[in-house]
C-alpha cells in the first residue's frame, strides 16, 4: 500500500511539474504579447503620430525580400517553426525558430514599413505534420531536423515528432505595435510638398515602425490582435 501511494504521489508531481512548465511558458510568451496588442490604441497609418507607440492593422505586402517557409514552401515575410516530442506526461520542445524580414502594412489611408529586427512575433500555426518510427520524415522535415535538431535524426525510440508552422504571408491581415518614425519619402515626387508640422518633416513622409531591445515591437496575425476590444462605459455619477 505504501508503494502504491508513493507511485501515486510521484505521478501527481510529474503531472504538476509538466503543467506548471507549460503554463509558465504560455504566460511568459503568448499572453503578454496578445494583451499588449489587444489593449493598445489602434490608429490608421495616416493618423499614426511621429514618435508615438500605437497599433495598426492592415494587409501585409512584401518589401524587398521574401522568406520561404520550410514545411509548406510559402513565400512570406515571417515564419515560425515548432518541433515537439510528445511524452507520456508532457511535451518536450525539440526546436523552435522564428525568422522575419521587413515588410509593408497597408490600410485604407496609407502604408507603413515594418522593421522586425527587435520584435516579438506571434504567428498562428496553420500547418501541422507528424512523423514516427514507422513513418519516416518528409524531405522538408528531415532538412529541418538536420538544421535545428540533428540529434533526433535516425532515432527509433521516442521519435514521434510533431511539426507546426505558421507564416505571415502577402494579403494577410496583421497587427503591428511599435515605435512610429516619420521621415522624408524620397520615392515621392519632389513637386508634392506640404508645410508639415511640429516634428514632421516638410514634404511627403513615410511611416516606419520599429522596436528596440528595451522596447520591442509586437507583430501578430492572431484574431484577438486584429480587433479593438469593446469596453464597458463608465457608470454615470450618482448625484443626490
Amino acid at each position: 500500500m505504501v508503494d502504491l501511494w508513493a507511485h501515486a504521489i510521484e505521478f501527481a508531481l510529474v503531472v504538476l511539474i509538466g503543467l506548471s512548465a507549460v503554463t509558465a511558458w504560455i504566460l511568459t510568451h503568448d499572453r503578454p504579447r496578445k494583451r499588449a496588442l489587444r489593449d493598445a490604441g489602434c490608429v490608421s497609418v495616416t493618423d499614426y503620430p511621429d514618435g508615438g507607440v500605437k497599433r495598426i492593422v492592415g494587409e501585409l505586402s512584401l518589401l524587398d525580400e521574401a522568406l520561404t517557409a520550410p514545411l509548406s514552401g510559402r513565400r512570406c515575410a515571417a515564419y515560425e517553426i515548432v518541433i515537439e516530442a510528445p511524452g507520456q506526461y508532457s511535451t518536450h520542445r525539440v526546436a523552435h525558430e522564428i525568422r522575419s524580414v521587413p515588410f509593408v502594412v497597408r490600410d485604407e489611408t496609407g502604408q507603413a514599413v515594418v522593421r522586425p529586427e527587435h520584435a516579438g512575433v506571434l504567428i498562428t500555426s496553420d500547418v501541422r505534420s507528424t512523423s514516427s518510427w514507422s513513418d519516416d520524415p518528409t524531405p522538408e522535415e528531415e532538412a529541418l531536423l538536420r538544421r535545428l535538431a540533428s540529434s533526433y535524426i535516425g532515432q527509433t525510440i521516442n521519435s514521434r515528432l510533431v511539426y507546426r508552422e505558421g507564416v505571415l504571408e502577402p494579403g494577410e491581415q496583421v497587427a503591428v505595435l511599435g515605435h512610429g518614425i516619420r521621415s522624408c519619402d524620397d520615392e515621392v515626387s519632389e513637386t508634392v510638398t506640404h508645410d508639415g508640422g511640429y516634428r514632421i518633416p516638410a514634404g511627403p513622409t513615410v511611416l516606419t515602425i520599429v522596436g528596440s531591445p528595451a522596447n520591442p515591437a509586437f507583430i501578430s496575425d492572431d484574431p484577438s490582435a486584429l480587433t479593438t476590444p469593446k469596453r464597458l462605459p463608465k457608470p454615470a455619477d450618482v448625484r443626490p
